[in-house]
């Protein structure tokens, strides 16, 4: 894709994600949406949605990757807290990640679901659950290295 086309796709998969996490917050389950539905929610064509996307799941994994990114951007502070910080300070550093786990959790459960039956989407949430298990590790690590976690933390 040239630039403009991603760019495009990026601003489409916001759109859509919006359009997914309103549909999901009643309780319902990814499975169930259709893409007619998806696209009338959005207010698009079907033309528009397969130009950009094979099907739903294709759209799920470009959604999933701009969570990962919302939730890596979110969780910065927290990945680089020090471990001398007040527990006032870890509040603070916290807080940004978890409105932003809050904001996406319709989506975040749609992957969850889908990862049981389609691959790309297992992909998806993998690299999801792995960068955060890394960053959590490291931030033991350091604590550790600090002597501010104990040392049997693994």
């Amino acid at each position: 894709m040239t630039d403009k086309a991603d760019e495009r796709r990026s601003r489409l998969t916001r759109r859509l994600t919006e359009s997914v996490e309103r549909l999901l917050a009643d309780g319902g389950q990814y499975s169930d949406l259709s893409v007619e539905t998806l696209i009338n929610d959005a207010g698009i064509s079907r033309y528009t949605f397969y130009a950009y996307y094979r099907d739903k799941g294709d759209l799920l994994a470009a959604i999933g990757a701009d969570v990962t990114l919302d939730l890596a951007q979110a969780g910065a502070r927290w990945f680089e807290f020090p471990t001398d910080g007040t527990r006032a300070d870890l509040r603070t550093a916290l807080q940004p990640l978890f409105r932003t786990y809050r904001r996406h959790r319709t989506v975040l459960g749609a992957i969850a679901e889908t990862a049981a039956y389609d691959p790309r989407i297992r992909d998806v949430h993998s690299a999801l659950v792995a960068r955060a298990a890394a960053g959590l590790r490291e931030q033991i690590v350091d604590a550790q290295r600090a002597g501010a976690a104990a040392p049997e933390l693994r």
